[in-house]
């Protein structure tokens, strides 16, 4: 009887106290120890997510206001928080989005919250008329022409992304191609000088 009259006082000490799950409320931890909320439609929060959130809306910026914020707190999520920004720039497109983007990169770069090299190998993919071009010895060019080709396309096409859908700067994409045009014909004119290839 002292069993079952203790156990009901701690039901309702609990009950009382709110420390007993909402309904449709469950309660998890993570690995770290986070709590994580399963709502009823299944969406996970954590607490880490609540401090970190991703930039929204439509116009860029003061997506780049809670990107900035966001980084600072949370910086392993760049990534995400970049592609977003590329999205929101696409509704509100403009030549100067650009610009805008490099100086939270500075930014970030000079608050080492990212690398120096990264933040500009990605830049230059989007934004730049020049081409990231992998370091390669001209012995091995005639194996490794179609993979380097397929890199330079995969690279016009994301800066088409960054010049023309995030910025409407058809201007610097028709210089884009012009170089792409260039590099690609001086890799397939020297894969086939045979004799430069073989003395190098």
């Amino acid at each position: 009887m002292k069993l079952i009259i203790r156990l009901m006082f701690i039901y309702y000490v609990f009950f009382l106290s709110g420390c007993m799950p909402q309904p449709g409320i469950i309660q998890e931890y993570d690995s770290m120890g986070k709590e994580n909320i399963i709502d009823n439609n299944n969406e996970v929060t954590t607490e880490r997510e609540s401090n970190c959130p991703l930039p929204n809306g439509y116009q860029l910026k003061p997506a780049l206001i809670t990107a900035e914020q966001t980084l600072r707190s949370c910086p392993d999520k760049f990534d995400s928080v970049f592609f977003k920004l590329l999205d929101i720039a696409k509704d509100s497109r403009d030549k100067k989005n650009s610009i805008l983007i490099q100086k939270l990169l500075k930014k970030l770069i000079m608050e080492n919250k990212i690398s120096k090299r990264y933040a500009r190998t990605l830049y230059r993919k989007y934004f730049s008329v020049k081409f990231s071009l992998p370091s390669i010895t001209p012995r091995v060019l005639p194996r490794q022409l179609d993979s380097i080709k397929s890199q330079i396309v995969n690279e016009l096409n994301l800066k088409k992304i960054g010049m023309i859908e995030c910025c409407g700067d058809t201007e610097s994409y028709q210089i884009a191609e012009k170089e792409y045009i260039r590099i690609i014909n001086f890799l397939e004119n020297l894969s086939l000088n045979e004799e430069y290839i073989k003395n190098n």
